[in-house]
């Protein structure tokens, strides 16, 4: 969705594309130059796609002037944030997480304390942007605190610590920082209609705070074809990946399903 507007599409208009499913809304939008002041609303996490100067910024009644570069990252905490002075075209993707993902995703200790901690032009990773060099964020880690990750939360960052050091040394804890686009904006609700008439089978773990059960939920309900939903009993997301009897459980599923559903190698019945 990067880059300039679709060929058909006059470029003097402005393009939005929302989606949204459980627990999380994503806005792409692409600007023309204008002169009027638009609004980031609160509790969000974007990132500009393109660079901008001297572009005026007004937070909590206070303006600065600040120069944008392609791959900064902005958060708004509680209150909105308004620009104005943009003189060059605008793409950028905004995340609303609902507060209750995010409260799911820390111990419940910290939960009350949750909120999105306002930044402005964060730097990081996501240069590749602008310089054209492959950029890297962190696979893992404990939380945002140093920067963004792809999986910023205490399961994971165990997990993949712990696993690779014994199965994989030469696991890099890394992904490409411009794969984050497809990340947040990846809908697979809006596209579960489109395997008909493919059959569908959805085992999905009954606890899982980093791919909530309602997605399952969502996606199964979304698909028009022929389809089974099965929840497995879970206690955290990487049951499901190595340990027993949760894997055994879903082969013990898999195995029967694949047999009714498939003739042959590449063959669906």
């Amino acid at each position: 969705m990067t880059g300039v507007p679709d060929r058909g599409r006059r470029a003097d208009l402005p393009l939005t594309t929302v989606r949204q499913w459980p627990g999380m809304r994503s806005e792409y939008s692409w600007l023309p130059p204008h002169d009027h002041v638009t609004v980031t609303k609160p509790y969000q996490i974007g990132v500009s796609f393109t660079s901008h100067r001297n572009v005026v910024q007004e937070r909590e009644g206070r303006a600065v002037e600040l120069d944008v570069v392609a791959g900064d990252v902005f958060a708004t905490g509680p209150q909105r944030v308004a620009w104005a002075n943009v003189r060059e075209p605008t793409e950028a993707i905004e995340i609303y997480p609902d507060p209750a993902l995010l409260r799911a995703a820390v111990p419940s200790s910290q939960a009350r304390q949750l909120q999105i901690e306002p930044v402005s032009g964060a730097r990081d990773a996501t240069s590749q942007y602008r310089t054209g060099e492959v950029a890297y964020v962190p696979a893992v880690a404990p939380d945002m605190t140093s920067g963004l990750a792809f999986m910023p939360n205490e399961e994971a960052t165990s997990y993949y610590l712990r696993t690779s050091a014994a199965d994989a040394p030469s696991w890099a804890n890394q992904v490409v920082a411009k794969s984050l686009l497809a990340y947040f904006t990846y809908n697979g609700v809006s596209h579960a209609a489109l395997l008909e008439p493919t059959p569908l089978l959805v085992v999905h773990g009954t606890t899982d705070n980093f791919l909530l059960p309602q997605f399952a939920q969502a996606a199964y309900d979304a698909a028009t074809g022929p389809k089974d939903l099965v929840w497995i009993d879970t206690h955290n997301h990487i049951e499901l990946y190595d340990q027993r009897p949760y894997v055994s459980k879903a082969v013990d599923v898999l195995i029967p399903w694949l047999q009714q559903h498939l003739d042959g190698p590449g063959q669906v019945r």
